[in-house]
């Protein structure tokens, strides 16, 4: 399987753990029982959702790596305390993103939120 059908059992999985269903040789789904299926528009506005939320957490990621050295005990520096937050900040992103992405989502560093305010994605120390 590729990576888009691996999306779409983790979507299944993860969305619909209601529905019966299996993947056939080809990747597409087999439907086991009568249970209402979700529509195509459906699945890809959850896989895109995924995807994108999938890119936040490797970005991310990186900036932690980043930013471990200033957080250790023997690295002393006057903004120890403004890092720990930041790197509280990046870890909480995932959630908050998810809880911003509404109509067609696009992975960008500024976000709109449902409140129609634009807001920075990624913090800045």
């Amino acid at each position: 399987m590729d990576k888009v059908e691996l999306k779409y059992t983790h979507i299944m999985k993860t969305n619909y753990p209601q529905i019966s269903w299996s993947c056939d040789a080809s990747g597409g789904f087999i439907w086991i029982d009568a249970t209402p299926k979700p529509d195509f528009d459906a699945l890809w506005t959850a896989m895109k959702q995924d995807v994108y939320l999938e890119e936040i957490r490797v970005e991310r990621d990186a900036l932690l790596d980043k930013t471990d050295k200033y957080i250790m005990s023997d690295y002393v520096h006057a903004k120890k305390a403004d890092y720990k937050v930041y790197r509280k900040t990046l870890r909480d992103l995932p959630a908050k993103y998810k809880y911003l992405m509404i109509g067609d989502y696009e992975y960008k560093d500024k976000v709109v939120t449902k409140d129609g305010i634009e807001t920075n994605l990624f913090p800045i120390i």
